[in-house]
């Protein structure tokens, strides 16, 4: 495979494991004591890499704070779907561009 397919994989594989993380912590939102994940994402020489880790649980003095803000976990919902949508279309591209190499080489 080459570097760039291997780039783009991991972009989907990153942007996939963020939307995960944004679900669950919807889905927990109303669970009492419940700790949040967080998503990272770093570079690498191989493309994009998650960092999953939880969040602090809440400190008794916030007990009232909710612990998942709703309207930052659906932003990141929404550009983690944006951001595979993007990969999947630079698939695209290469498949095109791998096609068109074949045919000018046969």
């Amino acid at each position: 495979m080459s570097s760039a397919l291997n780039i783009t994989l991991s972009g989907l594989r990153a942007a996939e494991t963020r939307f995960a993380v944004r679900a669950e912590n919807i889905a927990n939102a109303g669970v009492s004591g419940y700790a949040p994940q967080r998503a990272e994402q770093v570079s690498t020489a191989t493309g994009p890499v998650v960092r999953v880790s939880r969040t602090e649980k809440p400190r008794q003095e916030r007990q009232n704070e909710e612990a998942v803000n709703l309207a930052e976990e659906i932003a990141g919902l929404i550009a983690a779907k944006q951001d595979y949508k993007t990969a999947i279309a630079v698939l695209r591209i290469e498949q095109e561009v791998r096609g068109a190499l074949l045919d000018i080489l046969v």
